[in-house]
């Protein structure tokens, strides 16, 4: 099995990026990056050195970048950059039921923005 920690984030990201149309995120892209819900609260995903950017929710949407409800998420070594969020969350947005639990691990947030925790509600 490969050693996770052997690998280098900086020289070799992983980019999750939500701007479809390549010009900054905008009301034409409309779209979580990554978007997790469980009613039972009965899942855990582990995002380890990814960057998550360019997400776009409107109309009172949340997490741009991550939206979290109902699973257990572990982040680590993350950055989320430039996510926009017409609601809370522009970079990660976690509602805390059905189970929901959020650890977050030397994770950078740069540039989200969201009506309330541009980065991170």
């Amino acid at each position: 099995m490969a050693d996770p920690g052997a690998r280098d984030i900086v020289a070799y990201p992983t980019i999750l990026d939500g701007d479809v149309t390549n010009n900054g995120p905008t009301t034409d892209d409309k779209c979580h990056v990554l978007y997790f819900v469980c009613h039972a609260g009965s899942g855990t995903v582990t995002l380890d050195g990814l960057t998550i950017k360019g997400g776009y929710s409107e109309s009172g949407g949340t997490g741009a970048g991550v939206h979290l409800s109902g699973f257990t998420l572990v982040v680590r070594d993350c950055t989320f950059k430039e996510n926009q969020a017409a609601g809370p969350g522009g970079g990660l947005y976690c509602l805390g039921n059905w189970g929901t639990h959020l650890t977050i691990e030397r994770c950078v947030f740069e540039r989200n923005i969201g009506t309330m925790g541009g980065g991170l509600y």
